[in-house]
């Protein structure tokens, strides 16, 4: 059950690039294109489909260092709740009726400064719904933009021929260069763990014609005590050297500030492993008085405010 108290939110930032980067010269910048979204939803709203689901941006406001959006999704499959009663001490499903579909909404904010203009990359917070994550939050959005601005253009090729490719804007949303495992477990964050997959063949010549058997397994080391800094960097080094040459993934566990468990995958090739980014998440609190339920219809502005508070 998400809390009207709180909400976890992730801190990244949001690239803004073109479709395939044909046209790397033609980006817009963040403010004018979401200006454009704007002025395009408000003549033609858009409604994103995936099986069931269904998306759409159910309020938008463009300043000139904040955007904040508010995406709603109507799903059949979020479940109904319970309520309880604390007079009567009785408990009933609080069931939808005919033609009612559960809706929830989440809450995207940019920071649009002019200073993130220059290389189009802008600090980004999405808040964090298990009915709709963060990756089909960027989906939801690309394909809000390919609705409203896909269109081709000349496109220069070798030898200066021209083409005619598709434009339209795109954006990527990831760690900042400065998320590293070491900064984690530098600021707060403590070791819980390593974990790999691991593959063993065996009887390769047995096999049903031609083919090998292989065990696959997941091993899991878990580490008490939830080291932090140099301690956990002395244990990770040593938990990685325990893991065999046929893993084909390793990850590392940690739990971050929030108490909230992470798993960070790592490449085992890369020559320092603590300098590998993610995904941070921070747990935004409200006031007790200013709740934020799972469905919002306009923007919650306080939450939007301590969220942009992050970001800086």
């Amino acid at each position: 059950m998400i809390s009207d108290k709180f909400r976890y939110v992730f801190f990244g930032q949001m690239v803004l690039k073109t479709y395939r980067n044909y046209f790397p010269n033609h980006v817009p910048t963040i403010s004018h294109l979401f200006s454009s979204v704007k002025t395009a939803e408000i003549s033609n709203p858009s409604f994103i489909k995936q099986g069931k689901k269904e998306v759409h941006i159910k309020d938008l406001e463009v300043s000139n260092d904040l955007i904040s959006i508010l995406l709603e999704v109507a799903d059949p499959e979020i479940l109904d709740h319970y309520v309880y009663d604390t007079q009567k001490n009785t408990t009933r499903l609080h069931a939808r009726n005919a033609h009612e579909v559960p809706v929830v909404s989440v809450h995207v904010v940019i920071d649009s400064s002019s200073k993130h203009d220059v290389k189009k990359i802008y600090p980004t917070a999405i808040e964090n719904n298990p009915y709709l994550p963060r990756s089909y939050v960027m989906n939801v959005i690309n394909s809000i933009l390919s609705r409203h601005f896909n269109q081709e253009k000349d496109w220069k090729v070798i030898k200066r021929k021209m083409e005619r490719r598709m434009y339209s804007p795109r954006i990527d949303f990831g760690a900042a260069a400065n998320q590293t495992l070491d900064g984690m477990l530098t600021n707060g964050g403590s070791l819980a763990g390593v974990s790999w997959v691991d593959v063993t063949v065996k009887n390769a010549a047995q096999g049903m014609g031609t083919y090998a058997i292989s065990k696959t397994q997941t091993v899991n080391m878990k580490v008490s005590g939830k080291p932090k800094a140099q301690d956990a960097f002395g244990i990770i080094r040593d938990l990685i050297g325990k893991v065999p040459d046929g893993a084909t993934s390793t990850s590392v566990i940690v739990i971050d500030e929030n108490d909230k468990e992470k798993v960070v995958g790592v490449d085992l090739t890369k020559p320092d492993i603590l300098a590998t980014v993610f995904i941070p998440q921070k747990k935004i609190q409200l006031p007790p008085n200013d709740y934020l339920p799972s469905h919002v219809i306009t923007l919650h502005k306080n939450f939007v405010q301590n969220v942009n508070k992050q970001l800086k």
